[in-house]
């Protein structure tokens, strides 16, 4: 008997959860720093100072990145894994636009953690050009589901690299000033071109003094 009743609870929860349409009421789907600053900025100061334990959002990174390692159908296998996370918390319906939203929303949150024991955190799209999966990750997936979907992806994400604010492009242009092929240099050129003339990727410094601000007049930020 206590087994069924804890069973008809659960079941209860779960439903209740799934069930929200309104993404105020979902712990998991806080804007990004850069999205609407003047709101988002508490709720993703708490998540960010919470070492403890990981986020879904961490943990979503975290099954990205490792996909970059072991998958053959990456562009697939990663719009699969956002779209059952979405469904999952009840934040969507997994559908492209829906999945693109979510990736805008979180984008300074979606980082792996120190996979590789370099004592480096990079957002996801920064370590789709370290790991090499720049062709299936970015062209064959962001760009490509930007069109499809109607909805452009942000490729303006933040983090604190090194002492300061670092977006995807600054990530780039570090790459492109580090490196001796005259192959490789041709390709990360014609990302970032890409990148910048075609879906509005920025430098840090040349983001709004508004959103840069609320970077820089957070510290707390500054420690993760």
């Amino acid at each position: 008997m206590k087994l069924l009743l804890l069973g008809v609870i659960l079941s209860f929860n779960i439903s209740a959860n799934a069930g929200s349409s309104d993404p105020s009421e979902c712990k998991h789907c806080e804007k990004s720093l850069s999205g609407t600053p003047d709101k988002a900025v508490p709720a993703d100061f708490r998540k960010l100072a919470a070492h403890r334990k990981l986020t879904p959002e961490q943990n979503l990174s975290n099954l990205i990145c490792m996909k970059y390692a072991t998958s053959t159908n990456l562009h697939a296998d990663v719009a699969n894994v956002i779209s059952k996370h979405i469904k999952r918390h009840g934040i969507g319906s997994g559908d492209e636009k829906s999945i693109v939203n979510f990736m805008n929303n979180n984008k300074d949150l979606l980082n792996c953690q120190d996979l590789d024991n370099e004592g480096v955190r990079r957002n996801i799209i920064k370590m789709a050009v370290h790991r090499d999966k720049v062709r299936p990750m970015i062209y064959k997936f962001l760009f490509k589901i930007s069109k499809t979907s109607g909805t452009q992806v942000d490729f303006n994400a933040v983090d604190y690299v090194d002492g300061k604010f670092e977006t995807p492009l600054d990530y780039l242009d570090n790459r492109i000033a580090n490196t001796n092929s005259k192959t490789y240099l041709k390709e990360l050129k014609q990302l970032r071109n890409i990148m910048a003339n075609t879906f509005g990727a920025k430098n840090f410094n040349s983001l709004s003094p508004t959103i840069r601000s609320v970077y820089e007049d957070n510290t707390l930020y500054a420690k993760n």
